[in-house]
């Protein structure tokens, strides 16, 4: 936007872009009304370009946005463009913050993309040390080999188990077990 003489915002194009923000809402937000994106964000199109509704009011207002900072909505309303008082600049680092404060983040088996149990994964761990493959355990747990493999080169994982030997390192003359097999206390 600012920068390229091409896209300066132009009187009518911002006296547009304020005909559809509503700012008479009870939780003070001030609502973008045009197009909204896939994942709820006002989007201004101007000049063939799209901009995030409350990036396009803050840029217009006080300018660019600095470098490694990022706008964060304190209402958590994607379509307010109250710039004065609801959205304010802070770090990607600050923002994911302030989602986990306010219980906007899912981890762990609430995640959408977790794929196994804590239970389940200690039990491939287990497994795995024992002498399964990543086929077998793939299989055996249904989900991908890249899931088993993520679990088991997981650095957690190593620092706690070591690394399992690998048959091909073991000298043959030397009685040895195929694979590292863990005391139970370890599991």
């Amino acid at each position: 936007m600012p920068g390229s003489p091409r896209a300066v915002p132009l009187p009518k194009a911002i006296e547009r872009f304020w005909s559809k923000v509503d700012k008479k809402t009870s939780t003070g937000c001030w609502e973008y009304n045009g197009s909204i994106t896939c994942w709820g964000y006002g989007q201004f199109t101007h000049f063939y370009k799209n901009y995030r509704a409350h990036k396009f009011a803050w840029e217009i207002t006080y300018g660019k946005v600095p470098k490694n900072k990022i706008l964060m909505h304190l209402c958590d309303n994607r379509k307010c463009v109250n710039i004065e008082k609801h959205i304010k600049l802070g770090t990607p680092k600050e923002n994911s913050h302030d989602a986990s404060r306010k219980g906007r983040l899912t981890s762990g088996e609430n995640h959408w993309a977790y794929k196994v149990t804590q239970k389940e994964r200690n039990e491939i761990i287990k497994f795995w040390y024992q002498g399964k493959n990543r086929k077998q355990l793939a299989d055996q747990f249904n989900v991908h080999t890249r899931t088993i493999t993520i679990i088991v080169n997981n650095k957690s994982v190593l620092k706690k188990y070591g690394k399992r030997l690998n048959p091909r390192h073991i000298h043959k003359n030397k009685l040895a077990l195929s694979y590292a097999i863990l005391p139970p206390s370890k599991l």
